[in-house]
């Protein structure tokens, strides 16, 4: 069951891959992706290939495409193009060299820190205030203004990433901008609307393909002609 409204932590140890279920089936996307959390370094180090010192920090983790491969039951080519979408999203970085790939995972600190206090949620809510245009503070004082710009975004990043996108990074700045900007335009209840419907149809005929805040700004024309064509009734001739 899907609830953009999840909150807190939960611990997950790195001995949950000596349970035999965790190697029983090729990995899923979404099970790769927590196995690079679970294999990332938690603090800086080295590690030694074929009497190369390579330095690992914190959040990195170096394995080769081969490793990968061997480790998730894929082929060399689904590694890579996980890889690229998790690089493209803005979820990761790669240094690739002959030796092996070191991969960044670019919000580790988010996903692991260890402060888990309140007083850690309400400095990222501030943080997240950031993003809000400077100027709202001084315009209205109403309820819908009090729900900051930042609160919009991320509802909108939620419900992509629950529904249709786990990849989907908040920390990526094109797609929260795209997300702002859509809020601005439209409000938010009718930018959540306009999200909801899009995730709704995809992998429809002719629909279409909207996963992320960016794509929904830039085809927003289709999805109105889409949604336009699918109201339309069809006029039967009579006989």
């Amino acid at each position: 069951m899907k609830n953009s409204t999840k909150k807190g932590w939960v611990r997950l140890h790195r001995q949950i891959e000596d349970n035999p279920l965790y190697f029983l089936e090729p990995f899923s996307k979404g099970q790769a992706w927590i196995d690079l959390f679970l294999n990332a370094n938690h603090k800086n180090g080295i590690m030694s290939i074929r009497g190369n010192i390579i330095p690992i920090k914190r959040g990195q983790i170096g394995w080769s495409e081969l490793t990968m491969s061997k480790r998730w039951t894929w082929s060399k080519n689904k590694v890579r193009r996980f890889l690229k979408l998790l690089e493209t999203e803005q979820q990761i970085e790669q240094q690739k060299s002959t030796i092996t790939t070191v991969i960044t995972i670019l919000n580790y600190e988010i996903y692991q820190s260890d402060d888990t206090t309140d007083d850690k949620t309400e400095r990222q809510q501030k943080d997240s205030r950031r993003y809000t245009n400077k100027n709202d503070k001084n315009v209205k004082n109403d309820k819908n203004d009090i729900v900051s710009t930042a609160d919009g975004i991320k509802q909108v990043f939620e419900l992509f990433y629950n529904s249709i996108n786990p990849t989907i990074s908040f920390g990526n700045k094109t797609q929260r901008k795209s997300a702002e900007d859509l809020i601005k335009k439209f409000g938010l209840e009718e930018t959540i609307a306009m999200t909801q419907y899009a995730i709704s149809i995809q992998g429809l005929k002719y629909s279409p393909v909207i996963t992320t805040p960016y794509q929904l700004k830039e085809k927003l024309g289709q999805l109105a002609i889409y949604k336009k064509q699918k109201e339309t009734p069809k006029i039967i001739k009579a006989d």
